[in-house]
């Protein structure tokens, strides 16, 4: 039980900065929709556009941080196994 609560932090420790990652390490708030300036071809204006994408924000990484410490914490209340010796 107690490698498994570890390997459960590592996997969602590795999860969440991944998801953080590919989404684009945005240090805010989460958001579902990005705006991002374009240029005309014709007039050679900028203008807004709005697009539809999640990009994850610094509280689900920490979300991720806090639920693989609290597994990795816990892990330390079941014994692990003991070595026989022998003499």
């Amino acid at each position: 039980m107690r490698t498994g609560l570890r390997w459960v932090c590592l996997i969602v420790l590795l999860l969440g900065l991944l998801g953080w990652g590919v989404t684009g390490f945005h240090l805010g708030w989460s958001k579902t929709s990005v705006t991002e300036m374009q240029v005309d071809e014709i007039t050679g204006l900028e203008f807004p556009v709005t697009t539809n994408r999640l990009v994850l924000g610094a509280e689900m990484l920490g979300g991720c941080v806090l639920i693989a410490g609290i597994s990795f914490g816990a892990s330390f209340a079941f014994k692990g196994k003991k070595s026989k010796k022998t003499n």
